[in-house]
């Protein structure tokens, strides 16, 4: 007979590992698809790169098809094959190695980065974190140490490694200097938790950071990572602050078996926390109690505080700003619009004039204000406006009565040089108007035109000290009659000096003779030696001068005045004056009233 021999071996637990491998690896697929710090892995016979995660193509802008195959030193990580070779013998000897390396990305561009080799088996893992950004901060931190000597302390970076199966740190120079010791002083470079625990970790928190640990051995995650703030002791028994920020390395069955991380030194950034509250609290106190109206808004007039002075000023209160309260309600429609333009040029660090705005109260009543603003700024970026309105209606009150006083002894002053020559009088208001139009039709500010006016209104005062026949001669004058003619513009000067006005005034009525060329009188300038005003005036006097009756002569007429002017352009007289007077006589109707 024959027979078929039948054998069965249970392989149950077999497919229950091959599962739980299945899904390890699943999870180390996911892990290292999504992990944001690059990594490679590296074939271990040809030190290659054989797979890439997305974090790495987009650091080093290389497709993983354009990584494949590639080897360490292409990036400028290591200088040879001969360095790759040992650098995998001695990775299998210790199964972790930590370093800071520079790497030239596709563009050729040099990055900063942490690397993290790790013996998988088979393959190397290489984890790659760019610390171009840590590294500059570094740096510029170094470069101003001196100048930093007696603020905040220069934090210093401390890494570690902790062998979690036979509970055993490894710590670096740099991480004992974080302590305020040495590893001599302590008895060398490694320790148990227990002992770390004992002489650095404060006891209040001793727990806390036990319980991090313990958390980081116990996960399955491969990407764990952690940031724990905790106090420490130093070695001279002082309370200090430090961020550890600690990794996990796992085995192949999913054990950790390592972590690493790096402990900062913060307490001078701490202490720094606690100066800068102190300094907010009093910046608020006086915020609130300064007696100037202080406000701060958004780039779109969002009310974000204000301050008591604020309040009482407007009539609001804090609860209408908390209600989203905007500074257009505080302001008249046309200045809102004039507002809303100031605030771009603001937000880009410009600083404005015509400041002056009218503030409508809670209960709808105005007031002249003036509003000195500026960009409010966090780490270099405009987010807003601080400002500070000043109420000056009594100053506006103030100054409505000194500019009638200052109008009163205006006039005064021409009705003077009026009583020696008829003519005088009515040249001076018909110079003083022209000069205005023309001005206004120029752009010139309103500010500018208020002293051309006052200028032209008197620029003949100096006729007083002429002798009257003189002035009223019927006949042509002779020569040595003209120079004392001439005079009036130094005597006009002379009686106008001493007077505090808010323009020049005095220069302009010394200047209205001058001509563009150097041939006018009394100094002989030429061009811009002579005040803009100045030059707009005497293209205003010369026009009026030509286009009126003197007792020596009959009127030459408007065209002749205007022809005068046309053809000695940028010669004698202002080129855009007279532009601007040509204008106002040819194309808007312009005539002497």
């Amino acid at each position: 007979k024959k027979f078929i021999q039948c054998h069965i071996r249970d392989i149950t637990e077999r497919k229950r590992t091959e599962k739980r491998l299945k899904e390890s690896e699943e999870r180390y697929r996911r892990a290292f698809e999504t992990a944001r710090d690059g990594q490679f892995l590296i074939d271990k016979e040809e030190g290659r790169i054989v797979n890439t995660n997305p974090a790495i193509q987009k650091l080093l802008g290389y497709s993983n098809q354009e990584l494949m195959g590639k080897t360490l030193q292409h990036f400028g990580m290591l200088k040879d094959k001969k360095n790759i070779k040992k650098t995998i013998k001695e990775l299998e000897r210790v199964g972790f190695i930590h370093d800071e390396v520079r790497i030239k990305n596709k563009e050729g561009n040099t990055i900063d980065a942490e690397m993290y080799l790790i013996d998988k088996a088979e393959v190397i893992q290489c984890n790659i974190r760019d610390i171009t950004e840590r590294k500059l901060v570094e740096d510029a931190l170094d470069k101003s140490k001196d100048q930093l000597s007696n603020a905040v302390k220069i934090a210093h970076l401390g890494p570690w490694e902790y062998d979690a199966v036979n509970d055993l740190f490894t710590f670096t120079d740099s991480f004992y200097a974080i302590f305020r010791t040495t590893a001599e002083q302590v008895g060398g470079y490694t320790m148990s938790s227990a002992e770390y625990a004992k002489r650095f970790v404060h006891p209040d928190d001793a727990a806390v950071v036990g319980e991090e640990i313990r958390k980081a051995i116990e996960t399955e995650d491969q990407e764990f990572s952690r940031q724990l703030e905790h106090r420490i002791i130093y070695s001279n028994g002082d309370v200090g602050y430090i961020t550890m920020r600690f990794f996990i390395v796992k085995d192949e069955n999913g054990r950790t078996v390592r972590t690493y991380g790096v402990n900062q030194d913060i307490t001078e950034h701490k202490l720094a926390e606690k100066v800068l509250r102190n300094s907010e609290r009093k910046y608020s106190d006086l915020f609130e109690f300064l007696p100037l109206a202080v406000y701060e808004i958004t780039p779109d007039g969002k009310l974000i505080s204000a301050n008591r002075a604020a309040y009482e000023l407007s009539g609001y209160s804090r609860e209408d700003i908390e209600k989203g309260m905007n500074i257009a309600e505080l302001l008249l429609p046309e200045d809102w619009q004039r507002a809303l333009a100031h605030i771009p040029k603001l937000m880009a660090g410009k600083r404005l004039g015509d400041n002056e705005f009218t503030i409508v109260k809670k209960d709808g009543g105005t007031f002249p204000a003036l509003i000195y603003s500026n960009a409010v700024k966090r780490d270099g970026k405009a987010i807003g406006i601080r400002g500070a309105i000043v109420d000056i209606s009594e100053r506006k009150e103030s100054l409505g009565k000194l500019r009638q006083a200052l109008g009163a002894t205006i006039a005064a002053l021409a009705f003077v040089a009026g009583t020696r020559d008829p003519y005088t009088a009515g040249h001076q208001r018909r110079v003083a108007d022209l000069a205005t139009a023309i001005a206004a039709e120029m752009n010139i500010s309103a500010e500018r035109i208020d002293g051309i006016h006052v200028a032209a209104s008197i620029h003949d005062i100096g006729k007083i000290s002429v002798p009257g026949e003189i002035l009223s001669k019927p006949s042509m004058l002779s020569k040595s009659e003209f120079d004392l003619i001439k005079v009036h513009s130094q005597a006009g000067y002379n009686i106008l000096k001493g007077i505090e006005f808010p323009w020049p005034i005095a220069r302009m009525v010394l200047e209205h003779h001058e001509r563009m060329d150097g041939s006018g009188y009394p100094q002989e300038l030429k061009g811009d030696d002579i005040l803009l005003e100045s030059r707009i005036i005497s293209v205003a006097d010369v026009v009026e001068a030509m286009a009126s009756h003197r007792p020596y002569r009959p009127t030459r007429g408007i065209d002749a005045a205007l022809e005068e002017i046309t053809k000695n352009r940028g010669i004698l007289y202002d080129a855009a004056a007279v532009d601007a007077c040509l204008k106002l006589h040819n194309e808007k109707g312009y005539s002497f009233a």
